[in-house]
């Protein structure tokens, strides 16, 4: 189980179980995103998991 920090890496919302999502970068970084960021940013989204630098 993920025992990190339960914030969107988006917008530093505090996130419950529920509205978590998961996602690990190429390089195996993991990062949890707010169900709103995951669908209307994601670009963004693709960017941190993608490990570009903007």
């Amino acid at each position: 189980m993920f025992d990190g920090d339960r914030a969107c890496n988006l917008c530093g919302k505090a996130l419950s179980e529920k509205e978590t999502v998961f996602g690990k970068s190429l390089i195996g970084y993991s990062y949890v995103f707010c169900d709103r960021c995951f669908r209307e940013r994601k670009d963004d989204v693709k960017r941190l998991l993608s490990d570009e630098k903007s």
